[in-house]
């Protein structure tokens, strides 16, 4: 049997901690979610990211050297973060030269 309050304060009390309690419950669950969101950056290698754009891994590290990508370096390998490679404009061929202009 449901308890009887006659007071309006303790109602508007009662309330507010059953609302502070869901409150602190999705505060505690937003934060064990975002947590296991945290995406780990992906790094392409300069054979992938020659395959992505259909160009030899010298062009590649020729536009690294012009800073068209950002290349970092893991020890002793080259990688490229994939959200940066994916924003890259691609290269615009000349008809005319056919040579790449970046």
């Amino acid at each position: 049997m449901k308890q009887v309050i006659s007071n309006p304060f303790e109602i508007l009390e009662t309330r507010l901690m059953q609302v502070q309690s869901i409150v602190e419950e999705l505060a505690k669950v937003k934060k064990e979610t975002s947590l296991q969101l945290v995406d780990k950056p992906e790094y392409l290698t300069r054979d992938q990211v020659a395959k992505m754009f259909a160009v030899s891994t010298v062009t590649i590290w020729d536009w690294s050297r012009k800073g068209v990508l950002k290349a970092y370096r893991i020890g002793n390998k080259v990688r490229y973060l994939k959200s940066e490679v994916l924003l890259c404009p691609r290269p615009i061929y000349d008809t005319k030269e056919g040579a790449n202009h970046v």
